[in-house]
Order: structure tokens, then sequence, then C-alpha cells
């Protein structure tokens, strides 16, 4: 076989000193975070590619800046037969972590349908941490499932089915008789200050966003210190503060309730960008919106590029006016005291 067909390994080869003592664990810990396999005492191997080059090239340095030696080599499996063994070693790896993570996942939906047995559904919160937990710990596994190990879709589906039972756990919670209150007038809202937190992100930056397009097409907008309470004036109002009526609620990012007050829930594309913006705005994936990545990347970079709130404000409406047209509605939902938002 021709070397341009064979798969390029790095190979990891290094000592370690006996001082300082916890550099073994250190680099230990290190080369399971990076998947990498032990193939002798000290060598340890991945597969090629430019990412995990410079993994293997940061932990080297590390264990030469400790007092160690390290050296790293590309090689080439010798035979078609060597080359699976290597693929299979690794699939085995990563199947022991899945199975591992099956377990838990497994144990937590038995507590939770024990929690609903037993009518005690207002313990559910300690289980979503649980959830975000065990969904962050898969990810982290699949990152460094290489070769595709067998188990990969059975933890997909055992973290899917916990999700699952979470959410039957949490609705049963609520109280049927609990309901949305009556939708605010818009005309009771008009003209006025809305004031929020310094150092706009996501939840921030949508909520003025829906202020100026579908609330008050006149609002102006003050920014006060990160911490500092303020409580609604006359022709101020503070929105996505600690302790205020348009904050978070329960579950709901401060887009979400400002989505129900003022009754523009029956709208599919602001409740579209709702779950995008809840999902990247708390961090749980309740709606698992693909494009909550992507959109998080884009606002970043507006704050690095933009760090006056003002300016990153008026991006941030160019911003969502496309996003908004992209998913869907264009001039069906027409803003207030605005024309319509043109089709792209």
């Amino acid at each position: 076989m021709e070397r341009t067909d064979r798969r390029k390994w790095l190979l990891l080869l290094y000592q370690l000193p006996t001082q300082p003592s916890n550099l073994r664990v250190k680099v230990w810990r290190r080369l399971q975070k990076l998947g990498a396999v032990n193939m002798k005492s000290a060598a340890y191997l991945l597969p090629y590619n430019e990412s995990t080059e410079e993994d293997f090239r940061w932990l080297s340095q590390e264990i030469v800046d400790g007092g160690g030696e390290a050296t790293l080599f590309v090689a080439y499996g010798l035979s078609v037969e060597e080359q699976e063994d290597i693929v299979h070693l690794f699939q085995e790896t990563r199947a022991k972590d899945y199975e591992a993570f099956i377990e838990e996942c497994q144990q937590k939906i038995e507590q939770l349908e024990s929690v609903i047995q037993q009518s005690h559904v207002q313990t559910w919160q300690k289980y979503e941490a649980d959830w975000q937990r065990l969904q962050s710990r898969l990810a982290k596994i699949q990152a460094i499932d290489f070769f595709g190990a067998p188990k990969k879709e059975n933890a997909l589906a055992t973290l899917e089915i916990f999700s699952d039972t979470l959410q039957k756990t949490k609705g049963i919670s609520v109280a049927p008789s609990q309901q949305e209150p009556e939708a605010l007038k818009l005309s009771e809202y008009q003209d006025k200050i809305w004031v929020t937190r310094a150092g706009m992100h996501i939840d921030r930056l949508a909520s003025a966003w829906l202020i100026r397009r579908f609330l008050d097409a006149n609002a102006r907008f003050e920014f006060v210190p990160s911490g500092q309470t303020f409580s609604s004036l006359e022709d101020k109002i503070p929105f996505d503060m600690y302790g205020v009526s348009f904050g978070h609620h329960g579950e709901d990012c401060t887009f979400e309730t400002l989505l129900k007050r003022f009754g523009l829930a029956d709208d599919p594309a602001l409740n579209t960008l709702a779950q995008i913006v809840h999902d990247i705005d708390l961090k749980d994936s309740k709606f698992g919106r693909s494009e909550a990545a992507g959109v998080d990347l884009v606002v970043q970079s507006f704050r690095q590029q933009w760090k006056e709130d003002a300016v990153l404000l008026e991006k941030g409406l160019a911003l969502f006016d496309a996003l908004y047209s992209q998913l869907g509605v264009g001039c069906q939902v027409v803003s207030v005291g605005q024309d319509p938002i043109p089709d792209t």
C-alpha cells in the first residue's frame, strides 16, 4: 500500500521527573481530555490533523516546562490490519466512556421517575442541573470520538429520554390554574425611555430590538452600571435588570417575558427568535436551536468591535432585522409606528 493511502497518526513519547508530584496527574488528565489512547506506559496516540497536532504540541511544551522530556512523531500504520487495530482501540476506549455516561444517565432517569410516582415534582430543579451537566459531558465525549464508537447512539438516546422525563416532571409541577397575565396595552408604553444594564449582550440587545420594532417606535435607551437597581418612573422603564417586571421570570429570559406580556407570542418568527435568544442567554439548550451558536458568535464579535452600547444597539437593530426577516415573517407583521420590515 502506498503511503498516501495510510492513516497518519501523532505519537507522543514523554518522560516525567519525580517532582513536582502533581505533574504526572496533570499530564494524564490532559491526555484523557484530548482523547489520546495509551500504546505503552508513556506513549500516547492521536489521529493526525492540525487540531490534534496543536494539542499535542501544547502538552509537550507543558511537559518540558515541568522538567520532563517530550518527543512528537508523525507515524503511519504498516498494514491495513494494524490501522484497523488502532481504530478499534479508539472505539473501545470511547465506548467505555459512553457506557459510563449511559449508566449515570439511567440512574438519573430512575430517580426522576421515582420523584413523579411519589408526587415530589417540586424537586425537579436539581435534576435540570444534572441534565445540563450530562449534556456537557456527552458533548465532550463526542468531541474526542474520532471514529464513531458504537455506543454513541445509545448515549444520545438515553440523554433524550432523560430530557423527556425531566420535561414531564416540570409539566406536572406547574399548577393547571396558572394562566398567562392579560396582555399589556401598547398605548401606555409609547415615547418612553427604556433603561437597562450597560454592556449589552444577547438578551438585552434582542429585547431592545423588540421594544423599538414592535412596542415603542420612538423608544430611547439609557444604560446604567451593572449591579445598580432601578425603579420604574413615569417615563423610564427598566428591562433585563434584577427585580423588574420586564426581566427573567421562571424559565423565561427577558425577550420571552416581553413577548408574553405584550401578546406577541403568536408570531412564529418572534417565537423562533425567542428560542434562539433563550438558548444563548440561559445556556440550557432548552430548545436546541442549531442557529444559536452562529448568532452568539456574531453578537460576541459585535461586542468586541463596538464597545459603546449606543453604537452596539444600532448595529444590533440591523442584525435582528435581518434575522427576523430570514425567519420567515417578513412583511406579515407590522411593527409599531413603522413600515413593515421588507423581505430580503
